[in-house]
């Protein structure tokens, strides 16, 4: 009897312990969420944030700056810088509007990805780019993902996969793809849209 007694009192121990964990980590989420809000409204253009002190390829960097390079299908290897503290104006373009696409939502077939699904752009490299710049993702406070498409397998009209890893769910008709054309991650919240919040750049200056 004593025995019950005592697990009862455990469980509800338990139940009211996990309930508070819960709502400080909700609350929590909300209290990060709302000053990343107030940073990203006063976060000013890559090209805009004066310095002396710009790097070679007229770049500042900062610590996290990730640089890789992408083989597109037509020989050109182009290199990209993401998370820059800055940029020159007088070397970095900001990228044409006109030239990046909204794909749709999906990602990899984990559970995460299913939970909190990424969106996705198709992004139009410039013939004239020797290089390309990203902020960083501003309301996930993480990395785009750049990737280029070797692979594009269709399995619907409403939804495709890219490389045998990525799927998309289409939010309007497939566009025409060449092999200028990268797929940009801007991650799982929409407000990091491409080309607004997170910028894009590209520079005809040969990168070092």
């Amino acid at each position: 009897m004593k025995t019950n007694r005592f697990v009862q009192i455990l469980v509800v121990v338990c139940v009211i312990s996990i309930g508070f964990l819960v709502f400080w980590q909700i609350n929590s989420w909300q209290v990060k969420d709302a000053k990343r809000v107030k940073i990203c409204a006063n976060t000013k253009s890559l090209t805009a944030i004066a310095t002396d002190k710009y790097e070679a390829n007229g770049v500042k960097y900062r610590g996290g700056t990730l640089f890789r390079k992408l083989a597109l299908q037509s020989n050109r290897t182009i290199p990209v810088v993401i998370f820059p503290q800055s940029l020159s104006p007088q070397v970095w373009l900001k990228f044409p509007q006109s030239s990046i696409y909204y794909l749709g939502w999906g990602g990899d077939k984990s559970w995460q990805e299913w939970l909190s699904s990424d969106h996705f752009y198709l992004v139009e490299v410039p013939p004239q780019a020797k290089g390309l710049a990203f902020s960083r993702l501003c309301y996930r406070n993480g990395d785009v993902g750049v990737h280029t498409i070797q692979k594009l397998e269709k399995l619907s009209p409403q939804k495709i996969v890219i490389n045998n890893n990525i799927e998309i769910s289409l939010n309007q008709p497939l566009p025409e793809i060449n092999s200028s054309h990268i797929i940009v991650n801007a991650g799982s919240d929409r407000r990091d849209f491409l080309g607004g919040k997170t910028e894009v750049y590209f520079t005809t200056t040969e990168i070092k």
